[in-house]
């Protein structure tokens, strides 16, 4: 398209040419300078030649050509000898069209991989990029940027991204802070909005996660999927509740929830041994708040996690039997567990233990666990070899109404509480005995309180 092939001269001057000389100049190691004859009649200024003023224009050349073709194969800044603006418009489009910040996904899901033209030389604070996103996140996401490493893509407060933040060929701006790339910008259809409150179904025995969840006929096979399916949605109040019927599961990572509501997952309150979970409920679930009842949590690890300041999760009419741990249910980071009784609406709150972990109760790092009068039933004595209770590094174990249990049959073996490092239980004075076991509480480094 390009007609004045002129622009920036030198036109038609004495001796242009059309094709570029070659540049016999020899370079030094430093900048030089021009330097102006000493005199009108001295030859002593600096001389120039052509092939500076063909790299002057080249360079000058390329910043118009930059921006390229239109769609329809126009030039997007059209090259006029009689503009003297032609520099300014061509730098502004550059600008204004993005080209430079803009990249395509070639990544998989969950790993966004771009490549920025021209190449990215290194990675600093304030870098901004824009990317179409290949396909649906399942969870945490990174990116990897003209392949200079992987960098963790994070919400602006610091938590990860749930499954289903991105959404094939969704445009997401991101910003590098120093240590990871934030979402500044999010620019894709909005999350549907729930008008009601809705109910799925799974059925391990009988599902699958190709239906749709919405039928005692037409159930999905795991938690997780149900879970998945529901982070799609802004809860926008209203609440979620997963149905599970009986059978064995493979626990689940709760999401993020968008919009405040609440999400139900209940098995069977009266008899939990009959909904088994072989993994742990737990993860990032800030945004809105979780309610369990109904499983025996029997693990590889903890039973009930609860990690960062936002996640609240309550439980009620539980189970838990063998569980590694460190603990049955455990609370850190400023996450709250709540284990429901009487005054939280819960009929009969029963909670049983029938397997050992090194604690049932375990908070760290600010998290707290409440609990509500229960009626506690253990079998087989439990062994708790780091103490029933543990508490450490500032977290808190409270009993609001002054008792922990309102009855307990059967017993334990071990320490019965274990609370340092300026951690706290709180029993409402209640005594020492409270809580299951055959050994003494301790307060090991004299900073914990326990009362």
């Amino acid at each position: 398209m390009e007609t004045n092939i002129d622009l920036l001269g030198p036109a038609n001057a004495p001796v242009a040419v059309t094709i570029r000389p070659g540049d016999t100049r020899v370079f030094g190691t430093v900048d030089t300078f021009f330097r102006d004859c000493s005199s009108p009649d001295l030859d002593d200024g600096t001389e120039f030649q052509a092939a500076f003023f063909n790299a002057v224009l080249a360079n000058l050349r390329s910043i118009a050509r930059g921006n390229g073709l239109t769609a329809t194969a126009g030039d997007v800044v059209t090259p006029d000898n009689s503009d003297d603006a032609v520099l300014l418009k061509a730098i502004q489009h550059l600008i204004q069209r993005g080209q430079t910040k803009y990249a395509l996904d070639t990544g998989t899901a969950g790993h966004i991989s771009v490549a920025l033209t021209p190449a990215l030389a290194e990675y600093k604070a304030g870098l901004e990029v824009l990317v179409k996103i290949a396909f649906d996140n399942p969870g945490p996401t990174d990116i990897n940027v003209n392949g200079l490493g992987v960098k963790s893509v994070l919400h602006p407060d610091g938590t990860q991204l749930a499954q289903g933040d991105f959404k094939a060929n969704c445009m997401a701006k991101l910003a590098y802070d120093g240590a990871a790339f934030q979402v500044i910008g999010l620019y894709s259809s909005p999350r549907p909005r729930l008008t009601a409150n809705a109910d799925y179904y799974v059925n391990s025995g009988t599902g699958s996660d190709t239906n749709n969840g919405l039928t005692v006929a037409t159930p999905f096979a795991t938690m997780q999927k149900a879970l998945n399916v529901m982070s799609t949605f802004d809860n926008n109040g209203f609440s979620v509740t997963i149905h599970c019927a009986a059978g064995t599961y493979a626990g689940a990572s709760l999401p993020r929830l968008t919009g405040s509501g609440t999400c139900f997952i209940v098995g069977d309150p009266a008899t939990p041994s009959n909904c088994v979970s072989t993994g742990a409920f737990g993860g990032v679930a800030t945004g809105g708040a979780y309610d369990i009842s109904g499983f025996k949590m029997q693990t590889n690890g903890d039973g009930i996690a609860a990690d960062l300041s936002g996640t609240v999760i309550y439980l009620s009419n539980m189970e838990f039997g063998a569980c590694t741990g460190p603990g049955h249910v455990v609370a850190q980071r400023g996450a709250a567990i709540v284990i429901k009784g009487t005054q939280q609406g819960v009929s009969v709150p029963n909670w049983k233990i029938s397997g050992s972990c090194p604690s049932h109760f375990v908070v760290l790092d600010g998290g707290t666990i409440a609990v509500y009068p229960q009626n506690l039933t253990l079998t087989g004595a439990p062994n708790f070899s780091s103490a029933f209770a543990f508490a450490g590094r500032c977290g808190t174990i409270s009993s609001p109404t002054g008792t922990t249990w309102m009855t307990i049959a059967g017993t334990a073996t071990g320490i019965r509480y274990n609370v340092l490092s300026n951690a706290a239980i709180d029993v409402g004075g209640a005594g020492a005995t409270v809580y299951p076991g055959n050994s003494a509480g301790v307060t090991p480094d004299g900073t914990g309180f326990y009362g």
